[in-house]
């Protein structure tokens, strides 16, 4: 057994043991779930607004489509509502992916402390029977579908945390929150996607780049095989990318693409993934890129960053078709996303388990709260006009002292240049200009990358 070499990125030890199940031929499993997504809680007096298409709550029961996948959940610290909302969650994706084997989720709502608004990851195991890909580690509940039985029925297949020392949680499933809070439901569809595999081993330490655990390129995540450069060179090439290197850092944090088939054909070429010039272990690599896919679009579910107010009902075409290429059947629902269908229309997929919908107070996981919000690393602002013509500046203020880089970046994800980069100390404020004189009129992004925290703005050149 091997100590773990990355508790940075794997926030709980990833420790690799080999043992027999069932009779059957011995597994090489992970001892503790892959944690690599870790979403932020989102700045002080940031507001979002619904997205996607509109939400129909008296449509909510109509729009519920049959379970395709048993998953099963055991909840730890949830109050009521909450429960609720996180069980909602799980019937979409229910309804969403396919497998013979029931999924099980360890849920626990806990203080996670820090800047987090939740966490999840799968169990990992490799070289089972019937494994498409050997020396690759999958998922424990995609690797059950893929078998047609439970390798291991002694674990859960999921762990997944939520912060009980938020408050703002908005807690009903009828998806009109407002904008002040964050939607419980939207950011369990997040994680467990990840827990579903959406979720890689990618790794930049000291300006070097690396695959797989204890930086092991030859045992990958089934995610990394899909991980593409812009001249669609596979990252784990090592003759272009040896392991580890500062060649693989850089691409890892530049541009970096998810280049499956079915990806492809519902994007129209590979999918960017999300790559800030920082690595930012938690969020680097296991999201699609959050400029491409903002929270107007459908597919904006798996990026790094959600926004009080933000909404999203089901896991969209891409996250879909992602699933897909890394091995998972597909239910007629996630197909029909896939294909083109299933969200035109206006009605929602969403519904708890008894098929109608509630609206729920603000709260905490565990409970209401009247407390005051946790505090937060950062508050990002537009201090002037917005649309604006010439110039306009972003008001950007930390609480602990920490780097910053800024950069601008267009629509199709350029980056322009450089806005600010320096120190800033605990509660000091800095303003990022904008000039936009020798810029097309368009919509262009504020990239704003701390120690602790990232974050974008969205500007609007006029002319």
């Amino acid at each position: 057994m091997r100590a773990p070499l990355r508790p940075a990125l794997v926030l709980l030890a990833l420790l690799v043991a080999a043992g027999p199940t069932r009779g059957q031929q011995p597994l090489e499993r992970s001892e503790h779930p892959a944690f690599q997504c870790r979403l932020p809680m989102p700045a002080p007096g940031a507001s979002g607004s619904p997205v996607g298409h509109a939400f129909a709550p008296n449509a909510l029961a109509r729009g519920r489509g049959e379970a395709a996948a048993d998953i099963r959940v055991t909840y730890d610290g949830f109050s009521d509502d909450a429960q609720a909302a996180f069980q909602a969650a799980v019937d979409v994706w229910a309804e969403h992916i396919t497998s013979p084997v029931p999924i099980r989720i360890n849920a626990r709502c806990t203080d996670l402390g820090g800047n987090l608004l939740g966490s999840a990851g799968p169990f990992l195991v490799r070289n089972f029977g019937g494994a498409p890909v050997a020396n690759t580690w999958y998922p424990y509940a995609l690797a059950d579908a893929l078998s047609g039985r439970d390798l291991d029925a002694s674990r859960v297949d999921i762990q997944a945390d939520f912060n009980s020392g938020f408050d703002r949680w908005y807690l009903g499933t009828d998806g009109q929150g407002p904008g002040d809070q964050v939607e419980l439901f939207t950011v369990v569809l997040h994680e467990l996607g990840h827990g579903l595999g959406f979720i890689g081993s990618a790794a930049v330490e000291n300006g070097m780049g690396s695959f797989g655990l204890e930086q092991d390129p030859s045992t990958p995540f089934v995610f990394d095989r899909f991980a593409e450069d812009a001249q669609g060179r596979s990252l784990l090439n090592q003759s272009v990318y040896p392991q580890p290197s500062a060649a693989l850092a850089d691409v890892l944090t530049d541009r970096v693409f998810f280049g499956g088939s079915a990806v492809e054909a519902v994007y129209g070429q590979p999918a960017p993934l999300f790559a800030p010039p920082s690595w930012n272990a938690g969020s680097s690599f296991s999201h699609f890129d959050e400029t491409l896919f903002p929270p107007s679009e459908p597919d904006g579910l798996m990026t790094p960053l959600i926004a009080p107010g933000e909404k999203k009902e089901s896991p969209g075409p891409l996250l879909c078709a992602a699933l897909q290429d890394l091995g998972w059947g597909l239910s007629p629902a996630c197909d029909a996303l896939v294909t083109g269908g299933g969200i035109a229309g206006g009605v929602s997929d969403r519904a708890p388990a008894s098929g109608t919908a509630f609206s729920g107070r603000a709260g905490s996981c565990a409970g209401s709260s009247s407390g005051p919000p946790a505090s937060e690393p950062f508050a990002l602002e537009i201090v002037e006009g917005n649309p604006f013509r010439g110039e306009t500046a972003v008001g950007l203020t930390v609480r602990d002292a920490q780097r910053v880089q800024a950069w601008l970046v267009d629509a199709a994800g350029r980056r322009l240049t450089t806005l600010f980069e320096g120190t800033l100390f605990d509660g000091e404020t800095t303003f990022i200009d904008v000039d936009g004189t020798d810029l097309p009129a368009g919509v262009y992004f504020v990239y704003v990358v701390g120690e602790t925290f990232s974050e974008t703005a969205t500007v609007t050149n006029l002319r």
